[in-house]
């Protein structure tokens, strides 16, 4: 497994306005049969202490699991809409993602996730997300140190 440097951005246009978030995590990649996976652990400046976060992606799709605290999953095939639950103690909320944008490339070390979708919380509220994850492959020796995510 190579170590790398995971870089989620997003933009999240709410009823209520917009919000802006970025974070940085430390995690694993590994490759197999030309699925790529990115694995991580969420730490309390998230919200999601206790869970691991998987994200998994090839040039049609992206998949982000979540397992621990929290279960979560969410893919994104452009034009789909999935329905899918989120989990967390005590709460069930279904949702509704609706991927609008599906763009995957890959330049020397890095990859560039970008996905932009329409999610539906439970019976009424709405939201457009902007997601753009960079997942960089550490140099020779680099980022061995690191473990959880940082801010």
């Amino acid at each position: 497994m190579q170590a790398v440097r995971i870089k989620i951005r997003s933009q999240h246009k709410t009823s209520d306005g917009q919000e802006n978030i970025e974070i940085i995590s430390y995690g694993k990649l590994a490759e197999k049969n030309g699925k790529y996976y990115a694995m991580y652990d969420e730490d309390e400046n998230t919200g999601l202490a206790g869970t691991k976060t998987t994200i998994k992606w090839d040039h049609n799709s992206v998949v982000v699991i979540r397992n621990g605290a929290l279960e979560h999953r969410q893919e994104f095939v452009m034009g789909r809409v999935e329905k899918n639950v989120y989990i967390t103690t005590g709460l069930e909320i279904p949702m509704i993602t609706e991927t609008k944008y599906l763009y995957v490339r890959q330049r020397e070390n890095i990859w560039f996730l970008e996905i932009e979708y329409e999610i539906l919380y439970g019976e009424d509220e709405r939201n457009e997300i902007k997601m753009m994850i960079e997942i960089e492959e550490a140099e020779q020796g680099g980022y061995k140190e690191y473990t959880g995510t940082k801010h």
